[in-house]
């Protein structure tokens, strides 16, 4: 639909207990709180819109892949995806494609590709063959004694 890519730049931030949460910063200011129940949206002057996931299976199902994704957990992984792996050197590939209908519909499937434990960049190809692509320039693995430092991001959200 875009004549030329969508740039776009700010931060990311996974906690399991939580879920993730994007603060975008170019080209515009908006807050995103992706948890299990909800997706809730903050804009500029905090007015909050929230998207209950209960009554949108689809909605619900990418979220759920999404959160998978980030968990860093096998387990749950191989709940939602098709599991690839290579590795050479430090470098490596994760290819997920989705197993579950209602998340086929959208995604064809996620490569994730990573030097030693970072992810680096982050390609989601949908089924009407649009692709995204995140490069995440200054990754870094929070161990969970520094969660704590985090949780303001995600406290707006209730």
């Amino acid at each position: 639909m875009l004549q030329r890519p969508l740039r776009s730049s700010g931060e990311l931030i996974f906690l399991p207990e939580k879920g993730l949460y994007r603060r975008l910063k170019t080209p515009f200011v908006q807050e995103l709180l992706i948890t299990t129940t909800t997706v809730q949206q903050r804009d500029t002057h905090g007015r909050v819109e929230t998207l209950a996931l209960e009554k949108l299976p689809l909605a619900k199902a990418l979220v759920e892949g999404f959160l998978a994704v980030f968990s860093g957990s096998w387990d749950s992984l191989a709940s939602h995806f098709r599991v690839y792996f290579s590795s050479e050197n430090s470098h490596w590939k994760l290819g997920l494609t989705p197993i579950h209908t209602v998340m086929t519909q959208m995604i064809s499937c996620i490569l994730l590709e990573g030097e030693k434990e970072h992810v680096v960049r982050l390609w989601v190809r949908k089924t009407n063959g649009d692709v995204t692509r995140d490069q995440f320039l200054e990754p870094h693995v929070l161990a969970p004694e520094q969660w704590g430092d985090y949780q303001r991001h995600f406290e707006w959200g209730h």
